[in-house]
C-alpha cells in the first residue's frame, strides 16, 4: 500500500530527487519503492525524468493513477498507505526490514 501512495505522492514531481525533498523521504528510498512496484505488477510506470524532461507516468502509470482515484482505493490507501506513526527514516527503532515497505 505505501508503494502505491508513494506512486500517487511522486508523480506530480519532475523528478525522483525533487519529490523526495518535498515528502521527506530520500532518493534511494523512493527508487526502490518504485522500482519494488514495477516488478510487482510487471510494467513501468514512470519514464524517468532527465534534465529540461521531467519524469511522467507510462500508459500503465496513468492507469494506475486513475484505478488509484477510485473511492474505494482512495479509501483503502488511506487506511493502509501510511508510515508507521512517528518513525521518520532515519529513527535508530527502524530496522532493515521495516525499511522495504
Amino acid at each position: 500500500w505505501l508503494r502505491l501512495r508513494r506512486f500517487q505522492q511522486i508523480i506530480g514531481y519532475p523528478s525522483i530527487n525533487v519529490a523526495s525533498r518535498a515528502i521527506k523521504v530520500s532518493a534511494a528510498t523512493l527508487t526502490a519503492q518504485i522500482a519494488k512496484l514495477e516488478a510487482d505488477i510487471g510494467k513501468s510506470l514512470l519514464n524517468r525524468g532527465r534534465p529540461r524532461h521531467p519524469m511522467t507516468p507510462t500508459e500503465d502509470g496513468h492507469a494506475l493513477l486513475a484505478m488509484l482515484g477510485h473511492p474505494r482505493a482512495a479509501e483503502l490507501l488511506d487506511r493502509y498507505a501510511k508510515p508507521l506513526r512517528g518513525w521518520r527514516p532515519d529513527d535508530p527503532r527502524r530496522d532493515r526490514t521495516t525499511q522495504r515497505q
